[in-house]
């Protein structure tokens, strides 16, 4: 039973194990045309899957069309085929720990013609009970496919044997990263160092002809000769006086920004003062206005001076009439008590 998806050139075969999809259209890879002795010789070729051959569900095959020739092949030399990366790389493990380098290539001597590349890592034997041995393990890149699958069948499960007698049988299988390390590369300008005009130059400086040191004398004259041209009036400055100096200005440095500071914080200071004294006249103005304004707003009385006189006058000859009344019954208590004795 099939399903062929057109959009995507897909097609679905039911297997007991579950669905597989293979692609209708592709070319065959390196690895089906070495190992599937029906594609021998159609690597890079074109192929189309035409059908499925009518045959038990448990072994499927397919129909494919390769460079004008009709082939029946096995469901899974049909997945081979459709293989993108060609796998050369293996990977050996569970060698023994005292097995050498050397003895290793001795024993894969038979496939040293298509070794491309081989990297042998030795391992370590225990060095006491209670440490694990470890194991060494191999890489080796093949130049054609069928010679991994070659060295595969042949290597994976065969014993070995170190020399201190220790056994494993390894294990091959195809390497996760199938790229190894590439080939140093030449260095272009290596040899041409006598050509260079810089190192020419180097060569014709070492070979020049230098003038003859001087000695310690001469050397010695030629500076009390410069001493002595110096003139009296030259001031000569020792590097104690030089610091003093310079310390000295520094100082004078220090003070004049000091002062400066002080002057721009006193000129910020009288600044602050001015502005909240206006402020302060702006506040008092604006209070005398609206006090004013409520002034203006309220009705005037009109008061008589002159009447005010005349009820002054009126209260103080009553406030006078009622202490001379009071001063009478005072006298006339007095007179009736001593009439009484």
């Amino acid at each position: 039973e099939r399903l062929v998806d057109e959009q995507t050139d897909m097609l679905r075969v039911q297997t007991p194990r579950g669905n597989v999809d293979i692609r209708r259209f592709g070319s065959v890879s390196g690895d089906a045309a070495d190992l599937v002795p029906e594609l021998n010789g159609y690597g890079g070729q074109r192929f189309q899957v035409l059908e499925l051959v009518g045959t038990t569900p448990a072994e499927p095959k397919v129909q494919v069309r390769v460079a004008d020739v009709s082939l029946t092949l096995a469901l899974g030399d049909m997945l081979l085929a459709q293989l993108t990366e060609v796998r050369k790389k293996v990977v050996v493990r569970m060698i023994p720990p005292r097995l050498t380098e050397d003895e290793f290539r001795d024993s894969v001597a038979r496939w040293q013609s298509n070794i491309k590349w081989l990297s042998f890592e030795q391992g370590m034997p225990a060095l006491n009970p209670g440490q694990p041995t470890r194991l060494g393990f191999a890489c080796l890149r093949f130049k054609r496919p069928s010679a991994a699958v070659d060295f595969s069948s042949m290597v994976d499960g065969a014993p070995y044997t170190d020399s201190e007698g220790n056994m494993s049988r390894l294990c091959v299988e195809w390497a996760l990263c199938q790229k190894v390390p590439g080939e140093a590369r030449a260095d272009k300008y290596e040899g041409t160092i006598e050509a260079d005009e810089s190192y020419q130059a180097f060569l014709a400086e070492l070979q020049a002809e230098k003038p003859p040191a001087q000695s310690a004398e001469a050397i010695l004259e030629a500076r009390e000769k410069t001493a002595k041209q110096t003139t009296a009036d030259e001031v000569v400055i020792t590097p104690l006086m030089a610091y003093l100096k310079e310390k000295q200005q520094r100082a004078a440095a220090k003070k004049k920004e000091d002062a400066r500071k002080k002057a721009s914080a006193a000129l910020l200071e009288r600044q602050q003062r001015l502005k909240l004294e206006q402020l302060q006249k702006r506040a008092s103005k604006r209070a005398e206005k609206q006090a004013e304004k409520q002034a203006e707003k309220q009705p005037v009385r009109s008061v008589d001076k002159r009447g005010e006189r005349g009820e002054r006058g009126e209260r103080s000859e009553r406030v006078e009439k009622g202490e001379r009344i009071e001063r009478g019954e005072r006298g006339e208590r007095g007179e009736r008590g001593e009439r009484g004795e």
